[in-house]
């Protein structure tokens, strides 16, 4: 006699779903091919019943799934992340039916591993995934094996996949100035939005709403109302202003106040979709305000921090939402349309509307990256910026910090300024050029050259903390300079004891510099070229224009 197999309960009764979605079942991963289906589809044929018996040998890990992940869901996962392991389990399990591998506790590993090298064969053959991406679909998984059968090491380390996440690449200037413009235009966008969708406008404007854009273009706004229906049912539509029918306008400014507000705090969207309102009080902060949640005469953690700029703004949009949504305790009440608990974006009514603008959409993550690295270009200080984005040091630098061509040469800058002596002393040369006035001689200097010591400027040419200067005026000096030396030299010329005059050592030091001026590119040339013609001319820099009339003859 036949024993009938008894199915477990793989549903989640405690999840509360939105109107049009599918609940979830684990009972589709009990039947080959079900869990390939998209899930309504496969709600539909599980319910029908008409799939004939379950394998079996299934059903012990399934079962085992159901069990980890509804513990997950107690624990208080997000159910976000729970639904995607959930969605990352359907394609594992897809793969198993598409290669008729076994999925018990005795073989799942050897199954997995086979999925993990299909993954790395689309990553390197067909090249439709990112390796990094495959990593993450498959530890998902392998986070739920270790679970079920109690490894002490996770089975993705026995795979070829390896969490590589992208390395970010440096940015030019004008890449990255483009980046600030693309950010900043957004920015005008999500406040011109923010501005223009009072209450008034939202519940009793006339549909199309027109939202003008700073600049260019507008927004056309038709509420889910067709434009081809007919004016009566318009009109009547129009006269309702409910949110009942306005709810797309309503969660259009709301899109565009969290991220303004993700912008300005620096909080990931799930933490600001999870604020609730309150009595908010305000204190001075650095160059802002810490906004604490005042409850009776005690004061509340720090909740935010805002710049002050933006207290105006949100104290607009709090007086904005307390009308509008009266009844809801939460700061920023999207409004589901299918029912269920309130939840924020998945598909930014802004992002559609920036790319009928040509505007590039700024999410929430990129809005959070570009605010990091603003604030790191700014202070240039990693420590004092992870504070201000409530990161640690080092999640900062392996995850937020991109390369930027422009921060590094003002920190190569800092680093001269602070380490090369002549630059820190801020002290001009006695010849052409820069020192800090601490006379030392260079290793190579010759015989009979003028030894450096901050009185005569010939020394300066051959000392350690000279600096020549890239700029027409010190080219131009240099060249006068050298028509001095010239004039000294041919008026002594070296006696029998001597190899060469100091004269004549400082006006070869003078040619060289010039020589490699010449030959380093075109634009030092024009500046040589220029100044020995002004000197050929008669005009003469003004620092040495006195001591060459001196040398001219009357």
């Amino acid at each position: 006699m036949a024993v009938k197999l008894s199915i477990p309960t793989l549903t989640f009764p405690d999840v509360k779903y939105g109107k049009l979605a599918t609940p979830w079942n684990l009972g589709v991963l009990l039947y080959p091919g079900l869990s390939g289906q998209n899930a309504r589809r496969s709600a539909e044929l599980l319910s029908a019943g008409e799939l004939g018996a379950p394998v079996a040998d299934r059903v012990a890990m399934v079962e085992a799934f159901h069990e980890v992940l509804s513990g997950k869901l107690t624990a208080g996962q997000a159910q976000a992340s729970v639904g995607q392991a959930i969605s990352r389990l359907r394609q594992f399990v897809s793969h198993v039916d598409v290669f008729s591998l076994p999925l018990d506790k005795q073989s799942v590993e050897k199954s997995f591993l086979h999925w993990t090298d299909h993954l790395v064969h689309r990553h390197r053959t067909v090249k439709d995934i990112s390796e990094y991406s495959a990593y993450q679909t498959a530890a998902m998984v392998s986070g739920l094996i270790d679970e079920v059968l109690g490894r002490s090491s996770s089975l993705i380390t026995l795979s070829r996949l390896k969490a590589k996440p992208p390395k970010p690449k440096a940015l030019g200037v004008q890449v990255e100035k483009q980046s600030l413009e693309s950010a900043f235009a957004f920015g005008h966008l999500v406040k011109d939005v923010c501005d223009s969708l009072t209450e008034e406008v939202v519940l009793r404007g006339p549909i199309p709403i027109v939202i003008k854009i700073r600049s260019g273009g507008q927004i056309e706004h038709w509420c889910q109302w067709v434009r081809e229906r007919p004016d009566e049912g318009l009109r009547r539509f129009q006269a309702e202003g409910t949110l009942r029918s306005r709810a797309p306008l309503a969660n259009l400014r709301i899109e565009a106040e969290i991220l303004m507000f993700i912008g300005q705090t620096g909080m990931n969207c799930t933490q600001a979709l999870k604020l609730r309102i309150g009595k908010f009080q305000y204190a001075s902060h650095i160059d802002g305000y810490q906004v604490r949640e005042y409850k009776g005469r005690r004061k509340g953690p720090v909740i935010f921090e805002i710049y002050k700029e933006y207290r105006s703004h949100f104290e607009r949009y709090l007086q904005w939402r307390s009308e509008l949504f009266p009844a809801s305790d939460v700061l920023f009440p999207f409004i589901n349309t299918y029912g269920g608990p309130e939840f924020g974006p998945r598909n930014w009514q802004l992002r559609r509307q920036c790319e009928c603008l040509g505007i590039a959409f700024v999410g929430p993550r990129a809005l959070r990256n570009t605010r990091v690295n603003w604030l790191l270009r700014r202070s240039s200080d990693p420590a004092l910026t992870a504070e201000m984005a409530q990161h640690t040091e080092e999640t900062l630098l392996k995850v937020y910090d991109r390369p930027s061509l422009q921060r590094a040469g003002g920190e190569l800058l800092r680093f001269w300024a602070q380490h090369d002596p002549a630059l820190a002393g801020a002290t001009s040369a006695i010849a052409p050029g820069h020192c800090n006035g601490r006379p030392e001689p260079i290793p190579e200097m010759p015989v009979g050259a003028t030894t450096p010591d901050c009185i005569r400027a010939s020394g300066c040419l051959w000392c350690a903390h000279h600096r020549d200067i890239d700029e027409f005026e010190y080219v131009w000096a240099l060249v006068c300079f050298g028509h001095i030396k010239e004039f000294e030299a041919n008026k002594r010329p070296p006696s029998q004891a001597e190899e060469r005059t100091a004269a004549q050592c400082a006006l070869n030091r003078i040619r060289d510099k010039l020589t490699w001026l010449n030959e380093s590119n075109p634009k030092r040339r024009d500046w040589v070229d220029e100044a020995h013609a002004r000197v050929e001319e008669g005009s003469y820099h003004p620092s040495w224009k006195r001591l060459i009339r001196q040398f001219q003859p009357i």
